[in-house]
């Protein structure tokens, strides 16, 4: 009997903790969405306007150089394309989309190849046909097609988190196509 009171006794606040965040749970979602500026619990409270401002002031001092000027342009529009996705996910996707696309066609032009008015997933194939990417890459692409399919056709459902995430695969696929420089892969038949 004594067992079974120190085990409700130890279980009590874990199932109380547990209840709140279940009825609670709406609330807190919309409070995380919202992005409180300040917090207070008890004698602890923490600000994060005042922090923003103190580095903004910080970083407006003279001698300080602009982040932007440190950057290259493709950094810069790869930095634009994450903006993107946070502010409008499915267009964010649709250009991850558009610059796979790109350096696939020119790579496939860049080895005299005459490029179709085709899309992502046909140039994949015809870019493997070549040897310009491996099977790994084709299949990366075949999955950027299926989720940019799915976000075209149901905007609404695509969070930013969900484009971030595809901006990354994309930006990781597009590297692997250019990896290779303008080698091609070695054909496996010696052609």
């Amino acid at each position: 009997m004594e067992f079974v009171a120190e085990l409700v006794s130890a279980l009590a606040w874990p199932i109380i903790a547990l209840v709140a965040l279940v009825f609670l749970r709406r609330p807190l979602e919309r409070w995380m969405r919202e992005r409180p500026s300040r917090i207070k619990a008890g004698p602890v409270e923490l600000q994060w306007d005042s922090l923003i401002s103190k580095v903004q002031a910080d970083l407006d001092q003279p001698g300080v150089p602009d982040p932007a000027a440190l950057t290259s342009s493709a950094e810069a529009e790869d930095r634009d394309l994450y903006l993107l996705a946070r502010a409008n996910p499915p267009i964010a996707i649709l250009e991850a989309s558009r610059r796979v696309e790109a350096e696939l066609r020119r790579r496939l032009s860049a080895i005299g190849v005459e490029v179709p008015q085709q899309g992502l997933g046909a140039l994949a194939l015809l870019a493997d046909q070549h040897r310009l990417i491996n099977e790994a890459t084709e299949k990366s692409i075949a999955g950027l097609v299926v989720l940019r399919n799915l976000a075209v056709h149901a905007p609404q459902r695509v969070s930013a988190e969900e484009a971030l995430e595809f901006v990354a695969l994309a930006e990781a696929t597009q590297y692997a196509i250019t990896a290779t420089g303008d080698d091609r892969r070695p054909d496996p038949a010696g052609e």
